[in-house]
């Protein structure tokens, strides 16, 4: 029987770093952006340094509040359109060459090297599993985002049936 896969480099934990790293500073900046811009309340620079000092009034803990949802909201969106809509990349994957793809089954090839089984792109509702789970831990548990499963494969990968490889030299492969 034969089974159509993908055969993968596996990206070190420093790559995928950076390339979040990148996606965060893009995300941060988007965000800066519509809270200077959009009137939210937040852009008053004199009152958001007195409550840092005074925070005892409750609507600015509440535009806090509003703002890292804001912020949680636009890291789902932007992931979501990167991911599933621009060929399984965000631009800090794309710029450090990785992908993110389906993987049912993914076999050791040789050192750093896997075949991923089916190794396709991304379906919508893996995309959204992957992402909104990623938030949450990354809220939460933000030292359990990094917890490295087998293969570097992060906790949110493994349920989304999904994993992130160097998309540059990839080879189509049968077992």
């Amino acid at each position: 029987m034969s089974v159509s896969g993908r055969e993968y480099t596996v990206p070190s934990t420093f790559t995928r770093s950076l390339a979040q790293t990148v996606d965060l500073f893009v995300i941060c900046n988007v965000q800066t952006f519509l809270l200077l811009y959009t009137g939210s309340g937040m852009n008053d620079c004199n009152r958001f340094h007195f409550k840092v000092v005074m925070p005892s009034d409750k609507k600015f803990h509440l535009d806090v509040i509003a703002a890292a949802l804001n912020i949680k909201m636009l890291m789902i969106v932007y992931e979501v359109l990167c991911v599933w809509g621009v060929n399984g990349a965000t631009p800090g994957k794309y710029l450090f060459g990785l992908r993110v793809v389906m993987c049912d089954t993914s076999t050791t090839v040789r050192p750093n090297r896997i075949l991923v089984v089916p190794g396709s792109s991304i379906s919508l509702s893996a995309c959204i599993v992957r992402v909104c789970l990623k938030v949450i831990i990354s809220s939460f548990f933000p030292f359990f985002i990094g917890a490295g499963l087998e293969l570097d494969r992060m906790f949110h990968d493994v349920v989304a049936g999904t994993i992130v490889v160097q998309h540059s030299e990839d080879r189509q492969a049968r077992v």
